[in-house]
């Protein structure tokens, strides 16, 4: 009797500790330190540092070294050409380990007048890149921003380190074997309830992790269209153009109503047949009307 009740008491403990911040058999301390004090990263716009500029002294190694950033960044840039431009960053990415992700591209004129491309980068080569960029082309706009996911981070490990210690206990529960067949359903109602949001933590983590540690660049790129000074047609040329473009515009009225004459004949000769009758007969009926 008191084993049977001691199920479902323990299938409730289980479902208000499931995923929440304690676990059983005591209150949950994550292993992960306290986050530290947010610190922002922005670009730097002193002429004599650059528009990226350096590490502030507020980002120590120790102090960054357990923070969880996502660090991204708005570059526009002005370039003469697309195609020298996108083989020197191939290969700046290739260095880096880094890859495009998305691309647009809009052609003028047959070739590339504008591109809007996507940058994946490891978390520890972002800011290389983007002194690259700015040693090798007109950078025109630069943002950078960092955003402290520390928090997040402790807070959905620790959400999936409780759920797995409540899965852990759920199958034990079901293991022993004890208990009547509505406990036992109930235990199991509880376990797919708990492993659902075990995987989707999991899943928020999976995107964390991809975020903190591929940096996102998205790059603008505008390329420069030469200069075409307007031509002066000389006076006698525009009259001979003009008188040109009279005549053909006479010769094709001539062409057309050639061809809708063509084209109406056969409709002529056949009014005529039909019409031929009627007319004689009228003119007879006047006659005698009018002897």
């Amino acid at each position: 009797m008191h084993r049977t009740l001691a199920l479902p008491i323990a299938l409730l403990v289980l479902g208000g500790c499931a995923l929440g911040g304690c676990a059983l058999g005591g209150s949950y301390e994550p292993t992960a330190a306290a986050p530290p004090p947010m610190v922002t990263e922005d670009a730097k716009l002193d002429d004599g540092a650059g528009l990226l500029g350096e590490q502030t002294a507020m980002e120590p190694a120790d102090v960054t070294a357990n923070r969880r950033l996502i660090r991204t960044a708005n570059l526009r840039v002005v370039v003469p050409e697309y195609g020298p431009l996108q083989a020197s960053l191939q290969a700046e990415l290739a260095a880096a380990g880094g890859f495009i992700a998305n691309t647009d591209l809009v052609h003028y004129a047959g070739s590339v007048g504008h591109a809007q491309l996507e940058l994946r980068i490891p978390a520890d080569r972002f800011a290389d890149v983007l002194g690259w960029a700015e040693a090798n082309l007109e950078v025109q706009e630069l943002h950078v921003d960092t955003q402290d996911v520390t928090e997040q981070w402790v807070d959905v490990q620790a959400r999936i380190d409780n759920g797995k210690n409540t899965e852990a206990r759920l199958v034990g529960l079901l293991a022993e074997g004890t208990g009547s067949l509505e406990d036992v359903l109930a235990v199991e109602r509880e376990l797919a309830r708990v492993r659902g949001e075990i995987e989707s933590a999991e899943g928020r983590m999976r995107v964390l992790a991809d975020q903190v540690g591929l940096a996102t660049i998205q790059l603008s790129v505008t390329v420069q269209q030469p200069y075409e000074p307007a031509v002066e047609t000389p006076y006698l040329a525009s009259v001979g153009s003009a008188f040109s473009g009279s005549v053909g515009a006479l010769i094709a009225t001539a062409k057309g109503l050639g061809i809708a004459l063509a084209a109406l004949a056969p409709w002529a000769v056949v009014l005529f047949v039909l019409l031929a009758p009627v007319v004689l007969l009228g003119r007879r009926l006047v006659r005698r009307a009018m002897s």
